[in-house]
């Protein structure tokens, strides 16, 4: 008990951070309870210790840090005249044409939809993680229950029923829609991962490396005026002793939540490969199930061409009426091609004569086509019996 280390708490480190005191750069030291023993320990293993502790996503402790600098080196920027002075200048040095107070400023800051105080919600993450298992192992469950009944069965013939076709259709679907969330968690870790970086970064990374004595350049010259006094201290004493620090700890912070998110990606692209491999089977499953819902697989023969000759009366219209005839520049509505439609379509029009007569026309015409071509394919056999000498 008494080895045991005391860290700082969480709002200390933020405190350090936001003034300089903590570098991130540098190790944290620790005593234990005795005060006999020191342990330095790094900065980001003490915030994620904490963060463990108080059972708090690491994102979130991370967020809050980030903002919590930014929000306190703005107030800085506003209420300190040196300050403001010397990042103006360093704007100045970047030929930048932004104002002093939007140094921090990132697409984040644009986007509503994007929470900043723990930029995504962990508790995604958990509960994916329990529905992809969940439903992994209820799909395990089905396929042994129907490898049973197959095999307790005296046929080995499985016997369906109403019950387990619907198991199959529910976990069709649960898989699917966690799939889908999964895929937009991953476009919003995409979305954040791509907005979290401050548009001038370069100008915060300069800054980190002027400190205290640069900002005391802009030190009015003293007449002896109390006024002059008063403004000079308020200002020198208002700027972190490590003012650099507090830039360079945003740029590491900043950094750090990279990392993170980079870690969330990670775990979420293991999800999907779970989640897409449930859903890959569960689509066989009901593929089997819904044949309807595949009506546009549709076998279609390569040689379109290729027909048969025992083809009826019925299946001679029904080609002509399915067929294009691009040349043909009469209404539709007055065609014999659209009053044939209508008996197809249920909005029948009735044939005139000379439709009925056309249509004995094209079938009696196929007839004729058909007689033909089988006294072709019968013209090897009429001189079978003819002789070598036969002269023909």
């Amino acid at each position: 008990m008494n080895d045991e280390l005391i860290y700082y708490p969480t709002s200390e480190l933020v405190k350090g951070c936001c003034n300089g005191d903590i570098d991130v750069h540098h190790p944290l030291t620790l005593e234990n309870r005795m005060g006999d023993k020191r342990v330095e320990m790094l900065f980001v293993d003490h915030l994620l210790n904490n963060a463990k502790k108080e059972k708090l996503p690491f994102i979130k402790v991370l967020s809050t840090l980030r903002n919590s600098i930014k929000d306190e080196t703005n107030k800085l920027i506003e209420d300190n005249s040196f300050v403001k002075h010397l990042v103006d200048s360093s704007i100045k040095e970047w030929r930048r044409d932004v104002s002093p107070y939007e140094i921090f400023h990132s697409d984040i800051d644009d986007d509503s939809d994007i929470d900043q105080s723990e930029l995504f919600n962990y508790s995604k993450l958990t509960n994916e993680s329990n529905e992809t298992n969940e439903t992994k192992k209820k799909i395990s469950e089905l396929e042994e229950l129907l490898k049973e009944k197959r095999e307790n069965n005296e046929n080995g013939v499985l016997e369906y029923s109403d019950d387990t076709d619907r198991d199959i259709r529910e976990l069709y679907q649960r898989s699917t829609k966690c799939k889908k969330r999964i895929e937009g968690h991953m476009n919003s870790l995409k979305s954040v991962k791509e907005k979290i970086d401050p548009k001038h970064i370069h100008l915060l990374m300069d800054l980190g490396m002027k400190n205290k004595s640069e900002y005391m350049k802009f030190f009015k010259g003293s007449n002896e005026s109390p006024i002059t006094f008063y403004l000079n201290d308020r200002n020198s004493i208002g700027i972190p002793k490590n003012i650099q620090t507090v830039f360079t700890n945003y740029t590491l912070i900043n950094n750090l939540i990279h990392k993170e998110l980079d870690y969330i990606e990670h775990k979420m692209n293991e999800l999907k490969k779970v989640s897409d491999e449930n859903n890959s089977v569960m689509k066989e499953f009901v593929s089997g199930l819904d044949t309807q819902n595949h009506i546009n697989d549709i076998y279609e023969p390569e040689n379109h061409e290729e027909s048969s000759e025992d083809e009826d009366e019925d299946e001679t219209i029904k080609k002509y009426v399915i067929r294009e005839d691009t040349g043909d520049k009469k209404d539709e509505s007055e065609s014999l091609l659209s009053r044939l439609s209508s008996y197809f379509t249920g909005e029948e029009q009735t044939l005139t004569d000379k439709d009925k007569q056309e249509i004995a026309t094209i079938i009696q015409k196929k007839d004729i086509d058909k007689e033909m071509n089988d006294k072709i394919n019968n013209d090897n056999v009429l001189f079978a019996d003819a002789g070598d000498n036969d002269d023909y």
